[in-house]
């Protein structure tokens, strides 16, 4: 994960303040503008917030198109508002969001604090009923194994972006749908996800979830026959997670006891729906032991799909002593399918 770059555009002073490495701020005047910002696009919002907010006309909207004097913005659709500190993820992103850089006309009549080129979300609201606190805002990338330069210098490419062909959106796609097939083989992630509403039907008192190592718990519940009976994680709550292993052990005993007429005999067999919301995966930077394999896969795997999908003839220097495309093609494909099977294999040690 990343830090971005956080702007808080103070109305009533007519100023830009810089947040981002502040310990905690608040957002707390419907007039101010909160910015997000980062050098690569990025597809999920990690917030952390000491104090949840409650706003009105609450929108998030992303940077549409660059011209000399103006920025258009557009609305994401994103409902999160400020008002939990759980992962947010924007997906599918908009393929029409570009880099902008501030200036002193646009987006305020302000004096930027720098005028590097960034892909900005813009928060902003109507009301404010209750000010979120802000400690941290982190970012995923929408290409988070690799990037779009790292394959362009892997293939000594010159460089993409909205002007060439393939585009760098295009890249960062084919390395997205490489992230997936790495996620899908080895049945693990190296970037946190959310897994929203997983039904389990259980008679134990332990629940292995579908994916794991598990991050947090964002919400768990139980059906008590005519609604959804939130439950509260902890020791001394109703249930506490083994993170690793991806199992939810349940404290209380929510199945009741079923007597027979046969003597000293009952039985606690009447199942529990349990519907469970939770992050799930590590990051790059928690596993050092994978991260350069993980990041070596998909990096090769994205030159396979980009050397297929265009004809890049022209600019791929030839000769005796050198690999002909559709070589270049065969030996990526070998070595990056031989490692994510090697990566598979450790991920079961």
């Amino acid at each position: 994960m990343a830090r971005p770059r956080i702007w808080l555009y103070d109305n009533s002073e007519g100023v830009y303040v810089d947040k981002s490495n502040v310990t905690s701020f608040t957002f707390d005047d419907k007039d101010d503008v909160l910015y997000i910002g980062y050098t690569n696009r990025f597809s999920t919002i990690i917030p952390t917030l000491s104090t949840l907010g409650s706003y009105s006309g609450f929108e998030i909207a992303y940077c549409k198109d660059i011209h000399e004097d103006s920025q258009t913005w557009e609305d994401t659709e994103l409902t999160w508002a400020l008002d939990s500190s759980h992962i947010t993820n924007w997906s599918p992103i908009a393929r029409d969001w570009d880099r902008a850089a501030f200036n002193t006309t646009y987006p305020h009549t302000a004096e930027p604090i720098d005028t590097k080129e960034r892909f900005w979300l813009r928060l902003t609201c109507t009301a404010v009923t209750t000010a979120a606190v802000i400690t941290n805002i982190e970012v995923i990338e929408y290409a988070y194994y690799c990037s779009a330069s790292n394959v362009t210098d892997y293939l000594q490419f010159m460089g993409v972006s909205t002007s060439t062909k393939p585009q760098e959106i295009v890249v960062e796609d084919m390395i997205h749908r490489a992230e997936s097939d790495i996620d899908w083989f080895t049945k693990r992630t190296w970037r946190p996800q959310t897994i929203v509403n997983e039904i389990h039907n259980s008679e134990n008192q332990c629940i292995r979830l579908y994916h794991y190592p598990i991050s947090s718990v964002i919400s768990a519940s139980r059906y008590n026959g005519n609604s959804w009976q939130t439950l509260t994680e902890g020791r001394d709550g109703d249930f506490y997670v083994d993170s690793e292993k991806g199992l939810l052990y349940l404290t209380h005993n929510f199945r009741p006891y079923v007597f027979f007429f046969y003597p000293y005999y009952f039985d606690q067999t009447s199942r529990g729906d349990f519907r469970i919301t939770y992050v799930w995966g590590k990051k790059l930077s928690d596993d050092p032991q994978r991260a350069g394999l993980v990041e070596d896969i998909a990096l090769k795997k994205t030159c396979v799909d980009v050397l297929r999908s265009h004809d890049f003839t022209v600019i791929i220097k030839g000769g005796v002593d050198r690999l002909s495309v559709y070589d270049k093609v065969r030996e990526l494909t070998y070595e990056s399918d031989a490692k994510l099977e090697r990566l598979a294999r450790l991920v079961m040690e």
